[in-house]
């Protein structure tokens, strides 16, 4: 569950509680989910698997931020990693001990050789920023806005057409929040 409530988008977009919850549960849960696949950014902690190859000093998770990491799982060698191996670099990315590499090769079926483990997302272990909160917020009340039928809308004699989602600053915001991975 998000850090974000329809009571708070209800208020954002000037509207009385209790106003279309349904609707705004369906939205909330619909920007959510679009951030999360999209960007890899998790509004809320879970536990993700991920099959992730090595040949570098770092295991590029998709999720971000990483809480924790429960374990790091060799395919290859049929075993876990002790925890000394490894440590998380910050809230990403899984970094070898010592500096050195991650061992290449590849796991079964094509998949990454390294099964991990770890509990990724924005929640009660570190707090989401107050930038994505209102990102959130801002894309709820433009789809919100941008519902069926109320595709334009005229003031002082201007029509505007709203832009897609994906084609708006908040997005291009979105892409500052999760840190660029990089080789090495």
């Amino acid at each position: 569950m998000s850090i974000v409530t329809v009571a708070n988008c209800q208020t954002y977009c000037r509207l009385s509680a209790g106003t279309d919850d349904a609707l705004f549960t369906i939205l909330l849960a619909g920007v959510e989910d679009w951030i999360e696949r999209t960007f890899g950014i998790g509004l809320s902690e879970a536990t993700h698997v991920e099959y992730l190859d090595g040949g570098m000093a770092n295991l590029w998770t998709w999720h971000y931020p990483v809480v924790s990491v429960t374990q790091v799982y060799d395919e290859e060698d049929g075993a876990a990693e002790a925890t000394t191996e490894y440590y998380l670099r910050g809230r990403w990315p899984i970094r070898r001990d010592g500096g050195g590499v991650w061992p290449s090769g590849g796991g079964e079926l094509g998949r990454g050789r390294y099964k991990v483990t770890y509990v990724g997302g924005f929640g009660t272990t570190i707090a989401m920023p107050g930038m994505l909160k209102t990102i959130v917020l801002q894309l709820v009340a433009r789809a919100y806005d941008n519902r069926p039928g109320l595709s334009a809308e005229s003031s002082a004699g201007h029509t505007v057409n709203w832009q897609a989602l994906a084609d708006t600053d908040m997005v291009k915001q979105l892409s500052g929040i999760k840190p660029a991975s990089f080789v090495g």
